[in-house]
């Protein structure tokens, strides 16, 4: 079947699908492009500038200058190209990009070469790796996988050749030994019995950080015990007369060279060599230089009981054995032997012993628990020992005793911490004396009882009576009292007769208040004189009691003075003046003694036509049935007496005190009786101008009200500090005061202080524990408000000489409301931290004083919060943990300059 191919041609714009019929070709003559109409009724270009293009049907297009066959990405694929197809090396482009060469066949070519980081990778997940890094030139070999990287060889050697100088580096002997070289000298082999390094100087090194450790090892299975680890030291070739080895579980130091011997040496000053002798060990003994320190004992021992001896040069001199207390200068002297003298010996560095020409000499006391000279000094004649829970009836080693708590079989007035003497002959029989150190009560008794050996009994304890302890109550019969016969004392328990004068300058007791002939009789003269009692005040005689005759028993008869009684005056038989009856024995007064406007009654009922109902008793208790009204311009309406003996005179309720004052400072009372336990009650404003004084509670159950104030006019104050207190400060806010400053502040949302930058939370002696909040505490950074600012001088080299730890704490204070005090116990807790005194050797060390470095805390407390000195000061150690933040940071960036170099070289 033939088809017509029509063409079309245009120019300006690609045809449409309207403008060609399927097949039909059209041509722009303004581009040279060729269109048809596709089988679908698409457009579809034939071929562009570049040629002629296929859309997308794979087939082969031309370029448009005829010179290049090209085919599209995908068209010819395996399966199209024939099994026998050969295309030459020369065809194809030395450039496959990013495409990869798989073939199961051997790959032969002159060469390969690649480019700086372009790797040769070989193993299923590209394991091993060769590659020459551009960065600084190094070529590598790589094993990335988990096994190893063998190198092998079926020659006679593996070298690693310096290209260079023409020489080895390295040999690696088949079936032999390994030579490592420096440049053309052999510094290292292996061999059959081991390894050889020559030169100088063979350094191990752990690197900047880390132990390093040289370990010599023998008999790794630990199955011959005859086989040692040895450092062995020969010189010139010759034999092996030193060596460090390890001998039957020993560590030996050995050297057999004549003369010499074994020497340790140690300096101050950097280099070995600048080291001196201290210890020389030869075939004649040791010899140290310096001070030799023990820590533990100094045992002279050997295999035999041969003579030990230690000798010293000390001519007039002394040999010292001191304990270390710091110090050359500050060691304590425990023994001193000193040449052609005496032995001394010490306790506290006091001496207490000291031999000399005539003998030897003792400081304090000499406790003995053998016999002197046979004398058994320590049980025979004095004894230390004190009885605790003792029964004084237990047979005891005659000596002194003191006596503890709880013994028995003593006696009323012996008693703990005193002294017990126990004698006896040796035998049977004995006493026993007892002296207290606080009283003076002494006791003695004897007996044959087993305190003393025998087997009866002892006697009961007497009192040693003396000058310290005699007088009333001792029951001991006298000629005299204090110089006096017992003839010059009155009885009081028989009739007596006192012929002297009596003072009685306290209470004289006549009777008990029971029984009957309680009478003082006084006996005198008929003289005319009244003066059988007298009575004076101070030294004016007031008046006397006496008689004069047998009929009148006469008061104050011989002095002019008034007779007054604060109660009523009885008299049965009436009374007389001057002879006169003025009231009769009936109680009436006699129409002759009545005269002016006096009633003729004696017992009126009316006054001034008033009953008497009608008036207020006086001399009892009565009944107000009206108002009282007191009109009265006088300053005193109703007065109450109140003198010293007539205090708390006032307005009484319900037999209660109510309003009264006292005397002594001059206020006026409510409610002075404890009775009204419910106080004082106004349903009122209660008001007090002046100062309201509370030597109680002060009981609010509504609120007080004070006034504003300010700091130096506080509404509440303290009575001995008035310039410290509280008071408002503004709106909503509270002020806190001292010395009439403002100190503090609390409004709605904050506690501040009124000085910015001057005051502490807490004190170095008085710390919180646990402060708790939602965010952490924002510590002023200003740059304007620092000086001398630098760099830190602080960084990773301080840093690694901090000493970290972990610690409990000894104790631990918490408040408890129900105990109503601080409970201390100790911690419980792990905490982790630094301690101070490690911070401040570390800045010693680096030369940094710690008064200098704000995160070393050291305080010496001399005083207490009440300002008294403190007997003993106290040291207080801290740290300000914030001020090591910087350090750290300087350290992390000196750490990450160092991992930045170490990731370059690698």
């Amino acid at each position: 079947m033939s088809n017509l191919i029509k063409l079309k041609r245009g120019s300006g714009s690609n045809p449409q699908a309207s403008d060609l019929v399927v097949g039909e070709v059209a041509l722009r003559t303004d581009s040279g492009q060729l269109f048809t109409k596709k089988d679908d009724g698409n457009i579809s270009e034939i071929g562009a500038a570049a040629g002629v293009s296929d859309g997308d049907k794979g087939d082969i297009t031309v370029s448009n200058s005829g010179a290049t066959f090209t085919v599209d990405s995908g068209v010819i694929n395996n399966a199209k190209v024939a099994s026998d197809a050969a295309i030459a090396g020369t065809k194809i482009s030395p450039d496959f990009g990013s495409q990869h060469i798989t073939t199961t066949g051997n790959v032969n070519c002159d060469g390969i070469r690649l480019t700086d980081d372009d790797e040769i990778r070989l193993g299923t997940s590209d394991e091993l790796k060769i590659f020459h890094r551009g960065s600084d030139g190094v070529s590598i070999i790589n094993e990335t996988g988990s096994a190893y990287l063998s190198i092998g060889s079926n020659g006679n050697k593996i070298e690693l050749y310096d290209a260079d100088n023409g020489r080895a580096m390295a040999e690696f002997f088949t079936g032999g030994g390994v030579y490592l070289r420096h440049g053309a000298s052999n510094r290292f082999f292996t061999s059959s019995t081991g390894i050889t390094a020559t030169g100088t100087q063979h350094k191990f090194t752990s690197g900047t950080s880390g132990d390093c450790e040289l370990i010599i090892e023998a008999d790794t299975d630990n199955n011959e015990e005859g086989d040692n680890p040895r450092i062995l030291f020969r010189q010139d070739g010759g034999s092996d007369f030193s060596a460090i080895h390890q001998e039957n579980n020993k560590l030996e130091i050995s050297n057999s060279v004549t003369g010499a011997g074994i020497v340790l040496k140690t300096g101050s000053t950097g280099g070995y060599t600048n080291a001196s002798q201290r210890m020389l060990i030869n075939d004649s003994g040791v010899d140290i230089t310096g001070h030799m320190i023990l820590s533990g004992e100094l045992n002279l021992m050997g295999s035999s009981d041969a003579h030990k001896y230690i000798d010293c040069r000390v001519g007039s001199n002394a040999f010292h054995i001191r304990s270390t207390s710091g110090g050359d200068s500050n060691h304590e002297n425990m023994a001193k032997f000193i040449g052609n003298g005496g032995v001394e010996l010490y306790y506290d560095n006091t001496k207490k012993f000291e031999t000399t020409s005539a003998g030897a000499a003792v400081t304090g006391n000499l406790a003995v628990t053998g016999t002197v000279d046979g004398r058994d000094i320590a049980n025979g004649l004095m004894t230390g020992t004190t009885t605790s829970n003792s029964d004084l009836n237990t047979a005891q080693i005659a000596g002194v005793y003191r006596l503890n708590t709880g013994i028995t079989n003593g006696t009323t007035g012996i008693n703990s911490y005193g002294t017990l003497l126990n004698c006896n002959n040796g035998s049977d029989t004995g006493f026993q004396i007892y002296a207290n150190y606080n009283s003076h009560n002494h006791f003695i008794r004897g007996g044959n009882g087993s305190t003393f050996g025998g087997s009866g009994s002892n006697r009961a304890w007497a009192k040693i009576w003396n000058d310290q302890n005699d007088g009333s109550g001792s029951g001991l019969d006298a000629d005299t009292l204090d110089g006096v016969n017992s003839t010059s004392f009155l009885r009081s328990d028989a009739a007596d007769t006192m012929t002297g004068n009596l003072t009685v300058n306290a209470v004289l007791q006549v009777g008990n208040g029971s029984g009957n002939d309680h009478e003082i009789r006084i006996y005198k003269a008929d003289n005319n004189v009244s003066d059988h009692i007298q009575f004076y005040n101070g030294t004016t005689r007031m008046g006397e009691i006496g008689c004069e005759d047998t009929t009148w028993l006469r008061i104050n008869q011989e002095t002019n003075k008034n007779i007054y009684t604060p109660r009523m005056f009885r008299a049965d038989g009436g009374f007389q003046v001057d002879g006169t009856t003025v009231i009769d024995a009936s109680g009436n007064i006699p129409s002759s003694r009545i005269s002016g406007a006096v009633a003729s009654a004696t017992n009126a009922d009316t006054v001034d036509s008033i009953h008497a109902s009608s008036f207020c008793r006086a001399d009892t208790s009565d009944v107000l049935s009206g108002i009282y009204d007191y009109t009265s311009t006088a300053s005193s309406v109703i007065e109450f007496t109140g003198t010293t003996s007539q205090d708390n005179r006032g307005i009484y309720w319900n037999s209660r005190v109510g309003i009264s004052a006292d005397s002594s400072d001059g206020y006026l009372r409510l409610n002075n009786n404890n009775s009204f336990s419910n106080g004082i009650y106004t349903p009122g404003t209660f008001r007090v101008d002046g100062t309201l004084v509370a030597n109680g509670v002060i009981d609010c159950n509504s609120s007080i009200k004070v006034i504003n104030g300010a700091a130096n006019n506080l509404p509440i104050r303290f009575d001995s500090d008035e310039d410290t207190g509280i008071w408002r400060r503004s709106s909503n806010q509270i002020g806190f005061a001292t010395n009439g400053v403002a100190r503090y502040a609390m409004s709605g949302s904050s506690l501040y202080p009124e000085a910015d930058n001057a005051d502490d939370l807490g004190y170095n002696d008085r710390r919180w524990d646990d402060l708790w909040a939602t965010n952490n505490s924002i510590r002023t950074s200003d740059r304007n408000l620092k000086n001398t600012i630098v760099t830190s001088d602080l960084g990773l080299d301080f840093i690694n000489q901090l000493l970290p730890v972990s610690y409990k704490l000894n104790e631990s204070k918490k408040y408890n409301e129900e105990d109503g005090g601080y409970i201390k116990s100790a911690g419980t807790r792990t905490h982790y931290g630094l301690i101070a005194q490690d911070i401040e050797t570390l800045l010693e060390t680096i030369s940094k004083s710690a008064t200098d470095f704000a995160g070393f805390c050291k305080d010496t407390i001399t005083e207490d919060h009440d300002g008294n000195t403190l007997e003993t000061p106290k040291v207080i150690y801290g740290l300000r943990y914030g001020e090591f933040v910087a350090p750290i940071i300087k350290a992390i960036q000196e750490l990450a300059v160092k991992v930045a170099a170490l990731e370059a070289k690698s």
